[in-house]
């Protein structure tokens, strides 16, 4: 059976020591844009606000329940934000 110890160890003494270093530079780098990837994804495609979520989800669905249960989700997701009397008549009133 091949002992992967061994086999890096072997390889490790016929570059000089440079070939671990180079694979795990190797590894960690591809473990990184991976990561980089799935978060730019997740990113850009997930909806932004209560509408894109709205028609992101509904158009999915078989009957009245489930797209009530996906409505309750995305306003979960994106809660109601009410206005102050601040805000809507300004400071002075």
């Amino acid at each position: 059976m091949l002992n992967i110890k061994k086999l890096f160890e072997i390889l490790n003494q016929s570059h000089g020591g440079a070939f671990m270093e180079k694979n795990i530079l190797v590894v960690c780098s591809g473990l990184a844009l991976a990561v980089a990837l799935v978060v730019g994804y997740n990113k850009f495609t997930s909806p932004s606000n209560y509408e894109d979520c709205i028609l992101e989800t509904i158009g999915e669905v078989e009957d009245g329940q489930t797209a009530m249960i996906k409505a309750a989700a995305c306003r979960a997701k994106f809660p109601k934000k009410y206005l102050t009397d601040e805000e809507v008549f300004g400071k002075n009133n």
